[in-house]
């Protein structure tokens, strides 16, 4: 039952990783978006088209990256009930 809770712990860490560095990609997106602005040497219309496109990739990858922790999360979830279930099952046996 020990590795069951590693399995559902190690699922909970992969899920905390990926929201950290969704917020960090946000984050990133948001300080370029400014900067770009800042620096740049296009017109305005021409910058707000390319921070537009760059937020919408950002929001893309973050939303990959939260999908992809989602899935993790619920295979260490039905891993780790599947593997109670069975230690469940032997202890009844040895009754």
């Amino acid at each position: 039952m020990a590795k069951a809770t590693k399995k559902s712990s190690k699922a909970a860490q992969t899920a905390k990783t990926v929201g950290k560095y969704g917020a960090a990609g946000l984050i990133g997106a948001a300080v370029g978006a400014t900067v770009g602005v800042l620096f740049a040497p296009a017109s305005g219309k021409t910058t707000r088209k390319k921070i537009a496109t760059g937020t919408k990739k950002a929001a893309k990858s973050v939303s990959r990256s939260v999908v992809k922790g989602e899935k993790a999360v619920v295979k260490g979830v039905k891993s780790a009930s599947r593997k109670v279930g069975q230690a469940t099952k032997k202890l009844r046996r040895k009754k």
